[in-house]
Formats: structure tokens, sequence, C-alpha cells
């Protein structure tokens, strides 16, 4: 686990420029022309004075961002330990020294690395083996693990691959990674996000710093100004909180991503607890008294915000036996057909318990009561093979247990075949839709009653 620069370079944007004086060429300075009759051309970027102020650093002139951006993350705590840069066969490799200290890029090993890689790269055919080389050189005298990829222009599937086995290659588990977008061929940079946001699942990257060289952006033309995109790495997390709800039911990530104050985030992760394993309580409210006090205007902020005190609100709201119901057809969707079984039935309990009983929820003697008045609800509509085919599969699935229900063919068939077992799971949503159409039973709130159920009245 560590800090990765990622950084593009490509073909030079500028026209080639004198050696000397960094003009244009047809160059038409008679200093110029006299030191270097003819004035043959260097193709390079552009050099600009980049400014890190904002973030706590200095100034660098050169005409590579990477560059500049390699030495202002090594001036500042947690430096990089690894710098991967990825180009094509014809990207200007050999401006890669505009990295090195000064007195460095007078090493012999380093010009001559340096003049063949120019030579090369003007023919265009730059070698994976000969920038290995290079890199080993520039690792020697930047203090970071230095890489140079040949991953191609990006405009085929194959390119794509390439980059996607560099990127791979060199993010580790747990990595932050920082990620210069100023150079190369834009649609580059586009396909290196969307190959981090998969690194964020498939290696757990811890975060990613989108920072780009903005040239000319500024008012003040002598001096570049460098931009981060805060609002990519918070835009990335609210994506993956949102996608949390709607896979698992998990509502706090949005609270985490929203950035709410450690006060409200703990009573929304508590919140979060009772809701899920002990749904008879009164602290939604509390909960949606706190939200109501938080008044975001800014994406994503606003919009998570929206979307949890929405999720908070059916705790309040909602039918504890339509959540269990929505959180089983969630659970059959992923296939997790232990959880989808358990959810079901346990909705179908808790739907007998509030509309044929008058017991407290969570009750032996109200769960037995409810089990015989399912029974004989559902025998009359033909519906009791259901509800002991889905207990039989439900014990299986929680206790492992065998009983004389697994004689019984449709129990047999859900616990062998998935289509069968899909199959009585509809049957059973059936029956628990018929069941939430009773009309619940009246019954005394005590104070330890759940804001999450509905008021009762008598059953007909």
């Amino acid at each position: 686990m560590g800090k990765v620069l990622i950084s593009f370079i490509g073909r030079p944007e500028s026209a080639a420029r004198c050696r000397e004086c960094h003009s244009v060429l047809q160059c038409s300075n008679p200093e110029c022309a006299r030191a270097t009759p003819g004035c043959e051309g260097e193709t390079s970027y552009q050099t600009a004075t980049y400014d890190f102020t904002t973030d706590n650093g200095t100034t660098y002139t050169t005409p590579l961002f990477g560059a500049a951006l390699l030495k202002h993350l090594q001036s500042q705590p947690n430096p990089p330990e690894r710098w991967l840069v990825l180009g094509t066969a014809q990207s200007i490799w050999d401006a890669l020294a505009d990295a090195l200290p000064e007195e460095k890029t007078r090493d012999p090993e380093v010009l001559c690395l340096k003049d063949e890689i120019h030579q090369r790269v003007k023919a265009g055919n730059a070698d994976p083996d000969l920038l290995k080389d290079w890199g080993a050189v520039l690792s020697k005298h930047l203090g970071v693990n230095c890489s140079c990829e040949i991953i191609g222009s990006g405009d085929s599937e194959e390119d794509q691959q390439k980059m996607w086995a560099a990127i791979d290659a060199h993010v580790e588990k747990g990595d932050h990674l920082v990620m210069d977008v100023t150079h190369a061929f834009r649609n580059l940079p586009i396909l290196a996000s969307f190959m981090i946001m998969f690194l964020r699942w498939t290696k757990e990257v811890r975060s990613v710093d989108l920072v780009y060289g903005a040239f000319r952006m500024g008012s003040d033309k002598s001096v570049t100004p460098v931009v981060h995109l805060h609002l990519c790495q918070q835009l990335l997390e609210a994506s993956e909180a949102v996608a949390i709800l709607k896979h698992t039911g998990n509502y706090v990530p949005l609270a985490s991503a929203a950035g709410l104050d450690k006060e409200t985030l703990e009573a929304v992760e508590r919140h979060a607890f009772l809701d899920e394993v002990q749904p008879i309580h009164g602290a939604t409210q509390a909960v949606l008294d706190k939200l109501q006090t938080v008044s975001p205007t800014t994406v994503p902020e606003k919009p998570l915000v929206d979307r949890l005190r929405e999720t908070v609100e059916v705790s309040a709201t909602v039918d504890l036996a339509k959540r269990m119901r929505e959180r089983a057809e969630r659970a059959k969707e992923h296939r997790e057909y232990q959880q989808a079984a358990l959810l079901l039935y346990e909705a179908i309990l808790e739907a007998g318990i509030t509309r044929f009983t008058e017991e407290e929820p969570g009750t032996e003697t109200g769960r037995n009561t409810a089990r015989e008045k399912i029974r004989d609800w559902a025998r009359m509509r033909k519906l009791k093979g259901v509800f002991e085919d889905l207990r039989c599969v439900r014990n299986r699935a929680a206790h492992a247990s065998e009983d004389e229900g697994e004689v019984r063919p449709n129990v047999k068939a859900a616990l062998e075949d998935p289509k069968a077992f899909e199959r009585l799971f509809k049957d059973g949503l059936n029956l628990l839709d018929r069941l939430l159409a009773i009309r619940p039973r009246a019954r005394a709130c005590s104070s330890s009653t759940s804001t999450t159920r509905s008021p009762r009245s008598n059953w007909k």
C-alpha cells in the first residue's frame, strides 16, 4: 500500500522549437541563427511555470507537467513511491529528464540514453526494452520507482487492453493514486479514469486525486495554475454509496459520503444497526430531526442527504413486513437465496403477528400464535402448502436441519434447483401480499414500540 503517480506523455502539442531561443521554427532571431546555423528544431512541450503555492508548495518551470507534479509531491508528506508514465512509441520520452535534478541532467549515463531515446522517438520506434532502461536510470536519480510503459494511442481495443494491463500491473492493493491528466491524447486520461473506478473495487484503491496543469487558464499568462479535480473523487464515493444502498439496503455510506458531522453520522449508524437487528425502537424521529438541520446545497452532498432522509423515513412510515419483503426481493435478485428465504418467511410471520394477534412482536408466544393463525388462514385459501414449503426451506437454510418437510416435492425441488426456488419464492410473495392486504389488529403502544410499525386496528 503506497502512493502512485500516473502520468501521460505524448507528442508535443506545439510546433518544433529552436534549441537555443525556444522560438518556433523558422526562427528569425539573428543570435540564434548565428549560434546554430539552420536552427534545427527540437520537439517538446511549451515551457510553463506551474504554480503549486496553493498546495503549500512552490513554482516549477518545466515543459513537462508530470515532472513538476512529481517534484511537488516529493516535497510534501507521504510522497509517491512509484511513478508510472504511459505513452506511445512516438511520445517524447526523453522529456522525462526534466524531472531530474539539474546536476543529474549532465550525468553521462543520462545524456547518452536520453540522446538515444530522442533519436528513436524521432524515428517513431521507441521500444519497451529501451524504455525499461530509461526508467531504471530515472529511478536511480529521482528517488522514486519510475516505469515507462508503451500503451498505444487508445483508439483500438488492443491499445485499451494494453493500457489496462499496464495500470493494473503497477497498482497494488490499497494504493492511493494521483493521476496527471495534462498531456497526451485526451481519450487516454478518460479511459484511465474508468479503469481506476474498477480498481477501487478490485484492488481497494483508497483515493484518487486527478490533477491538471491548466496551461494559459489563469489571468496571469506567465504562471500556469494547477487544478485539482477533487469533485471527481467525491462523486466516485457518492456513486459507490448509492450503489451500496441499492444492492444491500445499507444507508450508512450515504451519510459518510455526504460528510455529515460526527454526531449525526453516529446517530445514523446506530439507527441502521437497530433497524437491522432490533427493529423495535424509537430512534427514527430523532435521526430525522438531526437530518433536518443538515441543509447542503452542493453536489454530491445535497442528493446524498435527500436520499438518506427518504430512506430513514421509510422506517417511520412503512410496515416492517413490507420492508422485509423488499429486502427479501433484493436478496433473491442478488442470488442470496438463504437470506431471501429467511427474510420472506420472517416477513410473512411478522404480517401474521400484526394482523392475527395482539402479542408484542418478537415474543415466542406471538410467533407460535401467528404460525397457527397463518396456517388456518392459508388453508382456507389453498395456500397452506406454500407456507409449509417455505417454512421447511427456511429451516434448512437457517439451521441446515432435515425434517419431514424435505420429502415434500416442492421443498426438495427448491433446495436443488434455483428455478424451483424462484417459483416457491414468487408463491410466497403472493401469500405475503394477500396477508398485507388485511387490516392490522389494534394494539396499545408501549414505550418500546417501534416507530417503524404501522398503526393497528381490529382485523375482520
